[in-house]
């Protein structure tokens, strides 16, 4: 086949993938406004088509200068693929060497990519093979429907498999559309004057999507798109930053190895043998605790409304591992140290830290500390996560009912001393199936939420039934949100939008002094919290501040900032004032949750205090050296 045709369908198949995109961010993405969808659309189709632009040039280029034979051309194929696979495939493949138990996952990851590569190759040789017969258009209708399929499968999560996703549909379709694209060749070759003019238009498309910076609304936009692999990859521009710490919060913008410990409250809410549960529920979303579900979720409801709730708390991290190991280590993920180890079987990292824990703290005043999880391996003290907790009662199952039930019976059983137990409820994870299958995600969801809420209530009856509510003090919180399609996510573990780290947090007790607090905290509060309420003081190290204060009804205004991180390409930073930054793979975004809680509309352009919220953040990480990798 000439190679004019070839070239020409390598032009239609990637502009083939921009149309796609037009169709997934219709029925994925909501816009902040038509002149941001509108532009999306052109930078995005404008991008891609430099890509298939690029391709038609290397394919007339390799069909003028190089060999003849077919074989050759597929083994440079092999080779560019197999490259670019070390670059933007290898990372995402990392856990996959873990579940064989190979430690040396650099190795087998690169190994693994390159075979995965192998796809780009087969694709091309299979589509050239079937492009003169009638089965070309059912490699057609799978190259579109892959081209879709792949944006809605963890969409905001694991670029590279994308990147591979959409190479792999436009190789499928360049091959197969080559043969048909010949009369219509033929014919612009004809018309040289059109041929011409649309060449021009579209290599001015081109020079001014590569070039020209698009604005931050529509790059913010263009990030969540899985297919829109240029894009993704182009370096952000350059942002100025100003560096403008208050004086009230200087003190948390640099190292705090060397602090001192900070004394407990004056305010004493509990008996020196008071009991304290964290009761976390895995990937509970705030609004959870909205009046929307409050006659599904009663006994949370009841239980916010007798205790203190916090209307803006933030996880630390979208993910478990993360979230609650900085919460037992008072430090975020990225100041924690992480060793690779196995764990039945499989290489994962775990944290490795000598900083002190809650229950080491809480030891040294002769608290007990308790941790149940059910069959978390993950969660486990040995494996550093949930570390420095005495005593670990292992269960059979994950389900609320039996962490509620095992716990009560261990409680019947130690009345005296103070105790500081963690107890974790996986009910609500993915994929929403122990009550059944029915309804759709979110209803199967809020089924098992609900079942949560069933056993909260047995747990607040089981203590009423033992007498010891008076030392209680139950904190209500979880440990990452959830998503159903905000920012073309699913589930969790990938952004730091609200549905993904905004949690619900109420703490309640007996002379806990019941109001709302729209205060932002994060659950990094929750250590120096529990210390305080034992009376022990908070090692300088830690990056929360006590609640105490605020249960006992009185003012606080806490001043630590409020960082959030993954181990994707996000991070951000909540502020007092409601305006929350995101930074995507170096690219910032600024929202106003007071006006926009969807996260909508960035407005990083419009703020006259962009520069400076950027800089915040970024000397945070800076003063802390944040660097967070992890399974």
């Amino acid at each position: 086949m000439e190679a004019r045709y070839v070239a020409a369908a390598q032009i239609g198949a990637w502009l083939s993938m921009g149309i796609v995109n037009i169709v997934v961010t219709w029925l994925a993405l909501p816009m902040p406004g038509i002149d941001v969808r509108l532009l999306l659309h052109l930078y995005d189709v404008g991008q891609l088509l430099a890509v298939g632009v690029a391709a038609a040039f290397m394919v007339l280029l390799w069909r003028r200068f190089g060999p003849v034979r077919a074989f050759v051309g597929y083994a440079m194929l092999t080779l560019l693929s197999v490259a670019v696979s070390q670059l933007v495939l290898r990372d995402d493949l990392r856990g996959a060497p873990s579940i064989f138990g190979l430690s040396s996952w650099e190795l087998w990851a690169s190994i693994l990519a390159a075979v995965v590569s192998l796809c780009i190759p087969v694709a091309a040789w299979v589509s050239r093979r079937l492009s003169r017969s009638n089965l070309r258009w059912i490699v057609v209708a799978i190259a579109v429907a892959i081209a879709i399929g792949h944006q809605f499968v963890l969409p905001n999560l694991y670029l590279g498999i994308h990147t591979y996703g959409t190479w792999f549909a436009a190789t499928l379709l360049a091959g197969s559309i080559a043969e048909p694209l010949k009369p219509w060749v033929d014919a612009m070759s004809e018309r040289s004057r059109v041929a011409r003019v649309a060449a021009i238009v579209a290599g001015a498309v081109v020079v001014a999507v590569l070039f020209v910076p698009a604005p931050v609304a529509v790059q913010t936009q263009i990030g969540m798109l899985p297919g829109a692999v240029v894009a993704r990859y182009k370096p952000a521009r350059r942002f100025d930053v100003a560096v403008s710490i208050p004086q009230d919060k200087s003190e948390w913008f640099e190292d705090r190895g060397t602090h001192a410990d900070i004394t407990p409250s004056a305010s004493r809410l509990v008996p020196s043998d008071a009991i304290v549960i964290l009761f976390v529920v895995d990937a509970m979303r705030a609004d959870m605790l909205s009046s929307e579900y409050a006659e599904q979720l009663p006994r949370m409801t009841a239980l916010a409304r007798k205790g203190v709730t916090f209307t803006h708390a933030y996880s630390t991290a979208p993910s478990t591992k993360a979230s609650v190991a900085a919460l037992f280590a008072g430090r975020y993920a990225g100041q924690i140290k992480w060793t690779r180890k196995k764990l039945r079987k499989k290489s994962l990292l775990w944290p490795d830290d000598p900083s002190p824990r809650i229950g080491d703290l809480l030891a040294k005043r002769d608290v007990e500390s308790v941790v149940i999880t059910g069959r978390l391996d993950h969660l486990r003290p040995q494996n550093g996560v949930t570390a420095g907790q005495r005593i670990e009662l292992r269960l059979p199952a994950n389900s609320s009912r039996r962490v509620v039930a095992t716990w009560l019976q261990w409680l019947a059983s130690h009345r005296r001393g103070g105790v500081f137990a963690y107890l974790h409820v996986f009910d609500a994870h993915s994929p929403y199936t122990p009550v059944g299958t029915r309804g759709s995600a979110h209803e199967r969801y809020t089924g098992e939420i609900a079942e949560v809420d069933r056993s909260l209530g047995t747990l607040l009856d089981g203590l009423r039934a033992l007498e010891l509510e008076d030392r209680v003090i139950i904190v209500l919180t979880a440990d990452h949100g959830e998503a159903f399609g905000e920012h073309n996510s699913l589930r969790h573990g990938g952004t730091v939008y609200e549905e993904q780290v905004r949690v619900p947090l109420v703490i309640a007790g007996k002379n806990v002094k019941s109001r709302v607090i729209d205060q932002p905290v994060t659950l990094l509060d929750l250590a120096p919290t529990v210390l305080d309420l034992f009376g022990a003081p908070t090692p300088g190290s830690f990056m929360g501040q006590s609640l105490v204060p605020l249960l006992a009804g009185e003012d606080l205004k806490l001043t630590r900032p409020i960082f959030l991180e993954t181990r994707f390409e996000y991070a951000g930073m909540v502020f007092d004032d409601g305006v929350k930054l995101v930074v995507r793979g170096g690219m910032p975004e600024l929202y106003d949750l007071r006006i926009d809680p969807g996260e909508l509309v960035n407005t990083y352009d419009s703020r006259a205090d962009a520069a400076e919220r950027f800089g915040a953040f970024k000397s945070l990480v800076a003063a802390h050296r944040m660097k967070f990798q992890t399974d």
